[in-house]
């Protein structure tokens, strides 16, 4: 990693962080207890800080920047295609993580950023990204 690579600086990385914005459901019954995009986001904080705290990465302070989600959209500004767009076009992000969905393919696959997915992925979405992708869960 160089200070020319996207979204990194002689000091700082900018890391995506993507929160998933599950109250549309919630007066349905579907949405999770203590699962809000602040807990969300308080939870990277925490994560972002003990790294920033032990020196970061390779002496880089990780600088977040958060997006959050709508499952329920599939265009407008809380939709995947269009945070995959504002991160990689607009913020510069380094890498990208959290819920990611359809951002993250997107990331992986048309811009090439690392995507570190909360999520699990297509097998297919994760060849295409040419190993741009790793989740903690299996692929479908």
């Amino acid at each position: 990693m160089t200070a020319s690579d996207q979204g990194v600086t002689s000091t700082n990385i900018k890391v995506g962080a993507v929160l998933l914005d599950l109250s549309k459901v919630t007066a349905l019954g579907l949405g999770l207890n203590n699962f809000d995009t602040g807990t969300q986001q308080r939870m990277f904080d925490t994560y972002f800080k003990r790294i920033n705290d032990a020196g970061g990465v390779n002496g880089r302070k990780i600088q977040p920047v958060y997006a959050t989600y709508d499952p329920l959209s599939s265009s407008g500004a809380n939709s995947g295609p269009a945070i995959c767009v504002r991160m990689a076009k607009d913020e510069k992000v380094f890498a990208l993580t959290g819920f990611t969905y359809t951002a993250g393919s997107c990331a992986a696959v048309q811009y090439k950023i690392p995507v570190a997915t909360l999520n699990s992925e297509l097998d297919s979405v994760f060849r295409q990204s040419g190993n741009y992708m790793i989740t903690q869960q299996p692929t479908l």
